[in-house]
């Protein structure tokens, strides 16, 4: 996009900074939408895949789940899609390259992409009508059936059943889940970042459905809520939808108040807690010891990346000072961890997963000791260069996994617009920031962040226990309770706790209505283009070896795949081929150790991954199984990149 490419702002809207982002090479735009109060981004560029979403603050102030039941029920219809599932139905019926919604512990949002127009447009409009017109206000169902109920059994038992309230039944079990929440707990007592926005199963149904609808009332309203508008879209078309469809129908309400900087503990705070395993488990080295800190400035952009840095480096590799540190104390079976920086008050934090409880005190011993030797004698330059290189790279390509890159900006974006008054866009100078981190690493910036880990003044050190039949006692102490409220229950109660199932049964079991099927706006023929993408394939040789060249736009960013052909490969020696493939790249050369090898393939390539893959030949029903190699790397570096997967490979 253009630097000089401006638009005329409707005047529904006030502008409150508008820039052009050299790393992003799109003009940002910050809105403040007039009448509603609502905050609008967009960002005209030339990216495809556009992005549309929307985001609102929900801090929970309690573990009943509010939050995650509304994410589910305001996508169970609305005013215009009056359909049960339109999520669902969008699922199979669109062209969407992301669909989804998301609870976080203060905000939650719901994004949709697409390359296609006329389908951006329809998914656009089917998730604004639902977040601010839901049909939760007149079906109580929709609560029922995605939050909690009572079921009636045949011999009048009572039971606790629903989408959520299972989910989280689920998620309880699994004590990886249950080391973050704890931690949460730990760090942010009396916080709503230390509520379970998710839902704990034992509060989720002491929830009612007025104090559920009383949220969306609060929380759900333009003055609430921070919008996203990305890719090669008309901006002008999309703002005045934007406000006719939606923002004019509200009025500009207060900013609610964000949640208060945590109180200082003064040190560390020692915490345990206890996750389920079966009855008859062996509970030998099934313990989770970790320790957690505050860490990082949110307002400090730079101190920020630098903190999201240092957590890889510390924790987020085989050869990660502590992860190695506690490998070779042989404390845990794994060891992982990083820096936390979705919540107003990020933290840095070490789990060692399947450890002995018993070396909860050298677990602790052994952080403290490596942290202090890395501050006294100082971290590898090299090595806190290789992470810098690797997130610079990965900011280029933009790879993020599943998510699409307009998301991944607005998530960026929200650090600093949710948590303050500050610039939005400061956290997406990614390169900038990197330059500035390039040249603190000679001042002892990071040794200094190391310091401040050691000297932190609110931490929790936290052992996660197996507790063997803990669910199963919490089973029984559900249907106890459950039995206790049901004799509390006069006649007509029962009743009318049976009717209600019974109505979510024939709400559930109706057929879909003409209406509804037809509610959810399907893509014209017309709109779908018949031509494929064009793909650039030429035949080459190179080194010798037959190859395939296909060009295209990539950012200065070469992929290459080399296939090595396992025809001769025995049956016998195939369960040795997943051995090798974990190998490769996490094991030392004969020219490096491993610290070193990591270090030089963060600092010359984008990454490297092994794999096996079967591939059929044109035409014809044979198969020849080949070892993959996928590498990427800047232009250039390829010269680097391959003397380094060479040396891997042989």
């Amino acid at each position: 996009m253009d630097k000089d490419h401006r638009f005329n702002v409707p005047e529904q809207y006030e502008t409150e900074r508008c820039e052009y982002i050299d790393d992003v090479s799109a003009i940002g735009y910050i809105l403040r939408h007039k009448k509603s109060g609502a905050r609008v981004c967009i960002m005209p560029c030339e990216d495809t895949n556009k992005l549309f979403c929307i985001a609102f603050y929900t801090p929970p102030d309690n573990d009943k789940g509010i939050p995650h039941i509304i994410e589910h029920t305001v996508l169970q219809g609305s005013r215009k899609y009056p359909a049960r599932e339109p999520f669902m139905m969008l699922e199979k019926g669109s062209l969407h390259t992301f669909l989804n919604a998301m609870t976080y512990p203060d905000k939650t949002l719901y994004p949709v992409s697409s390359c296609n127009d006329a389908d951006y447009k329809n998914l656009t409009d089917v998730y604004l009508d639902a977040v601010f017109f839901p049909a939760l206000y007149n079906k109580r169902e929709i609560f029922m059936q995605e939050g909690w109920h009572y079921e009636v059994g045949d011999d009048g038992e009572l039971t606790v059943n629903g989408v959520v309230y299972s989910e989280m039944k689920g998620k309880s079990s699994s004590p990886d889940s249950n080391v973050f929440d704890e931690l949460m707990r730990g760090l942010f007592p009396g916080s709503p970042y230390g509520c379970c926005s998710g839902g704990e199963p034992s509060a989720i149904p002491t929830l009612s459905y007025g104090e559920y609808t009383a949220f969306h009332k609060k929380y759900y309203h333009p003055s609430n809520c921070y919008i996203m508008i990305y890719g090669n879209v008309d901006p002008i078309e999309r703002l005045s939808y934007l406000d006719r469809e939606y923002l004019s129908l509200f009025d500009a309400r207060p900013s609610i108040a964000r949640v208060p900087p945590q109180k200082r503990s003064g040190g560390e705070t020692v915490i345990s807690a206890r996750y389920p395993v079966g009855k008859d488990e062996d509970t030998a080295n099934k313990t989770y010891l970790s320790w957690a800190a505050l860490a990082g400035d949110p307002s400090d952009e730079v101190e920020s990346a630098a903190w999201d840095v240092l957590g890889d480096y510390l924790a987020g590799d085989p050869a990660s000072p502590l992860k190695k540190a506690l490998f070779e104390a042989g404390i845990g079976q794994e060891v992982y961890g990083g820096y936390i920086d979705h919540v107003a008050e990020p933290f840095f934090a070490v789990i060692a997963k399947n450890a002995d409880a018993a070396d909860e005190e050298r677990f602790r011993a052994i952080l403290a000791d490596t942290l202090e030797k890395l501050k006294t004698d100082g971290i590898s330059e090299r090595s806190i260069n290789a992470y810098l290189e690797r997130a610079e790279f990965k900011f280029r390509e933009s790879a993020y996994g599943s998510f699409p890159k307009g998301l991944d900006l607005f998530r960026m974006m929200l650090r600093g617009w949710l948590y303050g008054d500050g610039d939005p866009f400061r956290y997406v100078r990614v390169i900038s920031i990197i330059g500035e981190l390039k040249k603190r690493v000679k001042e002892g910036y990071f040794e200094s962040l190391i310091d401040r880990l050691i000297r932190s003044d609110h931490s929790v050190r936290l052992s996660l226990l197996p507790e063997p039949g803990l669910a199963e006692k919490e089973d029984e102490s559900l249907s106890s309770q459950l039995e206790s409220f049901k004799k509390s229950l006069s006649t007509e109660e029962f009743e009318k706790i049976r009717e209600d199932y019974e109505a979510l049964n024939e709400y559930i079991d109706a057929p879909e209505t003409d209406e509804e099927r037809s509610c959810i706006p399907v893509l014209p023929r017309g709109s779908i283009s018949a031509d494929p993408e064009p793909i650039s394939n030429a035949d080459a040789t190179v080194g010798g070896v037959p190859a395939v060249i296909h060009e295209f736009p990539s950012n200065g960013i070469v992929y290459a795949r080399f296939l090595f052909d396992l025809s001769d490969l025995s049956a016998d020696d195939l369960p040795y081929l997943d051995l090798l493939i974990e190998l490769l790249g996490n094991c030392s050369t004969s020219k490096r150790s491993y610290r070193d090898l990591i270090d030089e393939a963060r600092i010359t390539t984008g990454g490297l991954d092994f794999d096996a893959s079967v591939v059929r030949k044109y035409g014809s029903n044979d198969y020849t199984p080949y070892l993959t190699v996928s590498l990427r790397c800047l232009f250039s570096k390829v010269a680097e990149s391959f003397d380094l997967l060479s040396e891997i490979v042989s």
